[in-house]
């Protein structure tokens, strides 16, 4: 599970910022992330992605290749990150530096920031700390200036850096440096997945059908394309209350029901891995009153047992009621920079626990909200 993260110098974020999942004895299972448009929402999640991306696939960058980092408004100074996680009740804290051109620094440790050392770097050396006996075999590894000790130990098939090496892996996200790609999932390559998982295939057709969708079921049927290659696809099956029942094509269904039907894989997915998935405006052709149910995929014990991790950014104000104060982080901007503050960290006088959140906000009186001129 992640502890917490963040990042400094990097987009719009000249200052550093935590975004932390502590509430309370535990870390929570799901964060909300609201603000206005261009407030910088998408950025907290592209540095989670590029923790993820830096931690697990740096080796594949060519050797003279630049590292995809981007500083606050292009400025030539390094950035920096970290990210305070648990892989089966070992507490880590991984942390590094870097320029487009190469790794400033790098370490791992376990507990938190001040715990035992396992391994620093300092641009291409790399020394193994007191607690770092069983890591001595990453001393044998060249490493380079753009690949992390992570990525690169994974290289090599040194097992011992695998449970972090796998945590990272686990991390799903539709945003990159270039921001929010979306889940762009060929239908055809989720039927597949559903054909091939019909467990998760009938937890979706379940969701589907308490949406109160019309879908009734849906069947997986073979077609031929052009090319005379076969491939799967969906048909959605509709009842009415009569007994009569027709067959509907993806391109005839409603957008929302066909968007929930190519991500819900996804959501299935992450909480059986007990990984962590970061989507950025999920609430996109979903109606609000579907976002609580998706959240409490994440929030309930019974369909989360292996406490996978949900966060996401919304334009959604309603949902804020559903995650209450400790859970909810609103970003602003002030002369392009952004930062960002957890809503139990405004005064007690402002936001009380017996009090509704959206009222507050649509009045303004929280942050989070475009500044019109």
């Amino acid at each position: 599970m992640i502890l917490s993260f963040g990042a400094q110098n990097f987009f719009s974020f000249a200052e550093g910022f935590e975004f932390s999942f502590n509430c309370g004895k535990n870390a929570a299972n799901v964060m909300g992330i609201k603000g206005a448009n261009a407030s910088g929402k998408t950025n907290v999640l592209r540095a989670l992605a590029f923790i993820g991306y830096f931690a697990n696939s740096t080796f594949d960058l060519k050797p003279d290749e630049d590292i995809l980092v981007q500083p606050f408004l292009d400025n030539k100074k390094s950035s920096s990150f970290f990210c305070h996680f648990s892989v089966e009740g070992q507490v880590y804290y991984y942390e590094f530096e870097v320029t487009r051109k190469e790794i400033v620094s790098e370490i791992l440790k376990y507990d938190g920031r001040t715990g035992r050392c396992i391994f620093k770097r300092k641009e291409n050396m790399l020394t193994l700390g007191k607690e770092g006996s069983s890591f001595a075999s990453l001393k044998k590894m060249k490493l380079r200036s753009n690949a992390s000790v992570i990525s690169t130990a994974n290289q090599y098939e040194f097992t011992c850096i695998s449970p972090i090496y796998n945590f990272f892996a686990q991390i799903a996200t539709n945003v990159t440096d270039a921001g929010m790609t979306g889940f762009r999932f060929d239908l055809s390559t989720v039927t597949k997945f559903y054909n091939e998982n019909p467990a998760v295939f009938n937890r979706v057709k379940l969701f589907l059908a308490s949406c109160d969708s019309g879908i009734s079921d849906i069947k997986i049927r073979n077609g031929i394309n052009s090319a005379g290659e076969s491939f799967l696809y969906p048909v959605f099956i509709h009842a009415t209350e009569d007994g009569q029942s027709g067959e509907i094509l993806a391109r005839h269904e409603a957008l929302g029901s066909l968007k929930l039907y190519q991500i819900l894989w996804l959501y299935f997915y992450t909480l059986d891995l007990g990984g962590v998935l970061a989507v950025d405006e999920f609430d996109c052709n979903l109606h609000p009153d579907l976002l609580p149910k998706l959240v409490e995929l994440f929030g309930s014990t019974e369909s989360n047992p292996r406490n996978a991790q949900f966060i996401f950014s919304t334009h959604d104000t309603s949902i804020m009621d559903n995650l209450g104060k400790y859970r909810i982080y609103l970003v602003n901007k002030k002369n392009n920079a952004s930062y960002i503050y957890r809503l139990d960290e405004l005064p007690s006088e402002i936001l009380r626990n017996d009090r509704k959140i959206t009222p507050l906000y649509r009045r303004r009186k929280i942050g989070g909200v475009p500044n019109f001129v």
